[in-house]
């Protein structure tokens, strides 16, 4: 008798260990974490979750409506039930409304809970912080539109002086498509208009990777 309750007992710690470490790892975690019940209902969330919408804790998210998290709410709503919540929804990236009413980027894996039966009881939502890479993807996008639309001839080479891109501007003034200049060498620019000092200290600059 003493020996079963001894065993007991240790399966009881054992349980709270495990209960406990799962917590703290929960509670740690650096992607943002949301449960919610079938109606959409924040039920739980993590310290990951609150800070990134910009709560305080994460019982300030316990009760509200997940699509409150989302700058257009009605989109959500759309991504989900075009699934009908039976498929996973991988990398889904949305703009997500701050406790404040500010932006910030979110790549979202959201799946279904479901009991031993098969009872929906909720989804399951793992966040993550995207808004520095939107930022740079669109840094990007701007200096791209800026090379394309520049007023002055622009070419882009690797280390070996192979041109890899070329600007709407060098097809103008050139003659050459961008097909045709992609591979080839800044020597089929040789037209005699130039000394050949020119050309020489060019392709010296471009072995160097000056600007």
């Amino acid at each position: 008798m003493v020996q079963d309750i001894t065993e007991h007992r240790q399966k009881e710690n054992a349980l709270r260990q495990s209960e406990s470490e799962l917590r703290h790892l929960f509670e740690t975690m650096i992607e943002g974490f949301i449960w919610t019940d079938t109606e959409g209902t924040i039920v739980m969330a993590n310290n990951a979750a609150a800070e990134m919408f910009a709560y305080g804790i994460p019982s300030e998210l316990i009760g509200l409506q997940v699509k409150s998290l989302h700058k257009e709410p009605e989109k959500w709503e759309k991504h989900l039930c075009s699934l009908n919540w039976e498929e996973p929804i991988f990398n889904l990236d949305f703009q997500g409304k701050k406790r404040d009413g500010t932006t910030v980027w979110i790549l979202a894996n959201i799946k279904v809970l479901r009991t031993h039966s098969g009872e929906k009881i909720g989804t399951e939502i793992l966040l993550r912080d995207i808004t520095d890479r939107k930022e740079k993807e669109e840094e990007l996008k701007l200096l791209r539109r800026a090379v394309e639309e520049a007023p002055l001839s622009i070419i882009m080479t690797d280390s070996e002086g192979t041109i890899e891109y070329v600007n709407p501007f060098f097809c103008t003034i050139t003659k050459y498509s961008d097909e045709e200049a992609l591979g080839e060498n800044p020597r089929i620019l040789k037209s005699g208009l130039h000394d050949d000092q020119l050309y020489t200290d060019m392709w010296d600059t471009l072995k160097k990777g000056e600007d």
